[in-house]
């Protein structure tokens, strides 16, 4: 065993060589292989190894902890917008995070279902708001005539002035049966609804009424598929028919149509009644929305299938569009 200083063979340091001696005449000549003491190989691989290891678990125990924060973070965001919610607040919605997959898919979730219920509650809000505005004029022309009633002493006058006043009544309790069916639980099951076949069945169910006014009905149906509530629609479409057939002169014509306009699904009842700015049913200071007691629940149906009511005067009588999107 030969030990060489650093320098001898290696730059950096001392190292131990087995060599073997062998004269050759005048020569010697020393063959040999540079050697590590027993073990000092593997106390360096240990001692990487642990060193290596003793890094990964403080870099594995920053990330965890670093993750467990971001996530903690977006979960109580995410409970702060949920009890926002419970009280009404549908205007805040949760950030969406890359955290986990599982709180990704679950804060996606939540909007979309914020953002139904805020629909939701609008449509509800604006149709509570339309019918509560015509509940004004019946119940105060009902109370009115009961006053009346009350002081009349001539026995024709206090039966027209009941006939009146019962009327009303009727007119509000339809209304608020309008208001349950928009309430009622299955309200709520869109399917597949053939517009023109649920015309054609409103218009059947009018023709006697018509025909006893001196009315005809003139329909031009297209084939219109939408996504909707069978019941509502055809309380719609009922509501729509019933106001042009009330308010259409004997020899008058109804016109329903049924067709695609730009990517939408109409229904169009046109009338040759007095129109809205003659119609018995307007009073003054209310606008075309108070034309009888169907029209806002006609609105507020369209509204919950994403559509809308447009309201117009025709040169004779009155034109009132249920716009739907497809």
């Amino acid at each position: 065993m030969l030990r060489l200083e650093r320098g001898a063979l290696c730059p950096n340091r001392a190292v131990e060589v087995a060599a073997v001696r062998q004269p050759y005449g005048a020569l010697t000549l020393t063959v040999g292989r540079v050697v590590e003491r027993s073990g000092a190989p593997w106390g360096r691989a240990v001692l990487t190894i642990l060193v290596t290891g003793v890094l990964i678990l403080v870099f594995g125990l920053g990330a965890a902890s670093l993750a467990r924060r971001r996530l903690a973070i977006d979960i109580e965001r995410l409970s702060q917008t949920l009890d926002r919610a419970a009280v009404g607040d549908f205007a805040e919605r949760a950030p969406e995070t890359a955290a986990a997959p599982e709180l990704t898919g679950l804060t996606r979730r939540v909007n979309q279902t914020l953002d139904r219920l805020e629909e939701l509650m609008g449509w509800l809000r604006d149709a509570s708001d339309q019918l509560a505005h015509d509940f004004r004029t019946p119940l105060a022309r009902a109370s009115s005539r009961l006053d009346r009633l009350a002081e009349a002493t001539d026995e024709a006058e206090r039966v027209r002035l009941a006939g009146q006043a019962g009327a009303d009544l009727a007119q509000l309790t339809r209304a608020m049966n309008e208001a349950l069916a928009l309430r009622d639980g299955a309200s709520w099951v869109f399917e597949t609804v053939r517009l023109d076949d649920l015309a054609a069945q409103v218009i059947e169910l009018y023709e006697a009424v018509a025909a006893e006014r001196e009315v005809s009905i003139v329909a031009d149906l297209a084939l219109v598929e939408i996504p909707g509530v069978r019941t509502l629609l055809q309380r719609a479409a009922t509501n729509l028919l019933d106001n042009a057939v009330k308010y259409s002169p004997p020899g008058g014509v109804v016109r329903v149509t049924v067709a695609m306009d730009g990517g939408e699904a109409v229904l169009r009842v046109a009338d040759q009644g007095p129109g809205f700015a003659g119609s018995a049913a307007q009073t003054p200071g209310e606008g075309p929305e108070s034309h009888g007691m169907g029209l806002p629940f006609v609105r507020a149906v369209a509204r919950r299938h994403r559509g809308d009511l447009i309201i117009d005067d025709a040169s004779t009588g009155a034109v009132v569009t249920a716009r739907f999107r497809v």
